[in-house]
């Protein structure tokens, strides 16, 4: 065990609920004491623990919403301001070593006062493979943020959230003079949990940039392993991005976003992820015989590799230059830019098929894109475009279920989101010179795909269900038979998918064209 050096001054507070972590506690509280610091240990915890001597617990919730509890150290941090030189926050079952926090220090003398080092959970497999959790769906680099600080390359990484964070005591100072460090609890971008471990970032003034040049100093172990296989990049891809940044800092590749693609509805509701699954429905509507394929808003190119498999030209514009250097590697012709500046470099293109897919409802002017796609498709060409459902039922009463706080995006306005149904639609793609030809509504992840535009009797009962959950939490009870299945009529099962499926494809064709054939709809 290292001498801890008491010169230096550390207060750690850790979140814990209940006792199911409490190994991983244990073996956290034994590395904290194993720092060459002199470090004090704060539990906040819902129930009374016995962590042996030298730990204090703190028994109780910051409000009666049970995922206040992280709140809670925020009040003890500012409390003990002058008496600490470091300060960290983390739940229970993340692990700090010393050179995480000398790597720390090093980089904070390099950093001007509103940056602070941030850290990347890792988690590793039976083979000791390494694998990032917070590295998932919307979460991606900023192309140009990344900038040199003294000897280290950092760059900003959109996922604030890692569970826990460390502080300097001028940091903190900052943090509470800014009055967003010391609000209640509440939620936001995240959800409670993550709210309370962001809020440095978030609400202070300050911005978070994690080391590309020095990244293994700052992976921390989330021991539990949870989300090995289930959520997350390895970090063996994640390291091609972060070539590709080394690349952007040397002037070797370009710093290019496309738009912007989260949104700033609470929990990023609506966002673009980079790393979408592929879509049967959208692949298998496809044309037959395409030739060229133009991709607006690609991420790392799942689906345009597969497109690409049956002999299709591919050309993308990516959601920025980083994740798109991966679709780059993997075959397609990439044109880094902005929006604006790749519908212009590609006026004067024409391609078979064109799809879109959840992206369209976050663009400034979607009708203009859909003016301008209109005149790059060839003679007989499709447009393919897939999106979220603003007309679902459920997506109405969660707003009804969570009104808008003050000044917070509501039902009619949701950041930059820009809410839109199928007669919307059918109009913008009407006056840019498009017909409208199909409209296929598709299920949420869990419930699968409807089938066409007919909702299955399965579908509409789960939709039913979630409805008559948030009437409830809104204390209106549902009809008594609510539980009961009823008899749907077929015809009614046609009309109603645009009302409980949580997204839809669209396919279009030029006003007056002949609609080319499709390859058959994968299985």
């Amino acid at each position: 065990m290292s001498e801890a050096d008491p010169s230096r001054r550390l207060l750690v507070a850790i979140a814990s609920y209940g006792e199911k972590n409490l190994p991983f506690l244990e073996r956290c509280i034994r590395a904290y004491r194993a720092l060459d610091w002199e470090t004090r240990i704060v539990v906040l915890s819902n129930i009374p623990k016995d962590l042996g001597p030298g730990i204090e617990v703190v028994v109780g919730l910051p409000s009666a919403n049970p995922w206040s509890l992280p709140f809670g150290h925020k009040s003890v941090f500012a409390e003990h301001a002058d008496e600490f030189d470091l300060f960290i926050y983390a739940e229970d079952d993340i692990e700090f070593r010393n050179h995480n926090l000398e790597a720390f220090l090093r980089l904070t003398e390099e950093l001007p006062p509103d940056e602070i080092a941030g850290f990347q959970l890792y988690e590793q497999d039976a083979d000791g493979g390494k694998f990032l959790p917070g590295v998932h769906g919307v979460f991606r680099w900023r192309p140009g943020s990344v900038r040199w600080r003294g000897r280290y390359l950092v760059a900003e990484f959109t996922n604030e959230h890692s569970a826990c964070y460390a502080i300097t005591r001028d940091q903190l100072k900052r943090a509470i003079a800014s009055g967003g460090y010391l609000q209640g609890p509440r939620e936001g971008r995240y959800d409670m949990l993550c709210t309370a471990s962001t809020e440095p970032y978030t609400n202070c003034g300050m911005t978070k940039v994690l080391a590309v040049s020095h990244l293994d100093d700052f992976l921390l172990h989330h021991l539990p392993d949870r989300y090995v296989g289930k959520m997350g990049l390895s970090l063996e891809k994640f390291a091609r991005q972060t070539g590709t940044l080394r690349r952007i800092a040397d002037g070797h590749h370009p710093a290019t976003e496309l738009c912007e693609v989260e949104s700033r509805a609470p929990r990023l509701r609506w966002s673009k992820s980079l790393y979408e699954a592929t879509n049967p429905r959208l692949l298998g509507l496809v044309p037959e015989g395409t030739r060229e394929l133009l991709s607006i808003g690609c991420g790392w190119g799942d689906a345009e590799a597969e497109i690409m498999e049956s002999g299709v030209r591919v050309t993308a514009l990516p959601l920025d230059s980083v994740i798109g250097q991966i679709a780059a590697e993997r075959g397609c012709e990439v044109v880094f830019a902005s929006l604006e500046d790749g519908m212009e470099q590609l006026k004067d293109r024409r391609f078979d098929c064109i799809w879109i897919s959840n992206l369209l409802h976050l663009f400034d002017e979607p009708e203009d894109v859909l003016r301008s796609l209109a005149g790059m498709l060839r003679s007989g060409g499709k447009l393919l475009l897939m999106g979220p459902n603003f007309e679902c039922l459920s997506t109405s009463l969660r707003h009804l279920a969570r009104p808008a706080s003050p000044g917070q995006p509501g039902p009619s306005h949701e950041g930059n989101v820009r809410p839109f149904g199928i007669q919307t639609l059918k109009r913008w793609l009407e006056t840019s010179g498009l017909e409208l030809t199909d409209v296929y509504w598709e299920g949420s992840a869990h419930s699968g795909p409807l089938s066409g535009s007919v909702a299955s009797r399965s579908s509409i009962r789960r939709a039913a269900d979630r409805a008559w959950r948030t009437l409830k939490d809104l204390g209106i009870s549902p009809p008594p038979d609510a539980a009961t299945p009823q008899p749907i009529p077929g015809g009614l099962r046609r009309c109603v998918g645009r009302f409980v499926a949580d997204s839809w494809v669209v396919q279009a064709r030029p006003a007056g064209a002949e609609l080319a054939g499709v390859v058959a709809p994968a299985t």
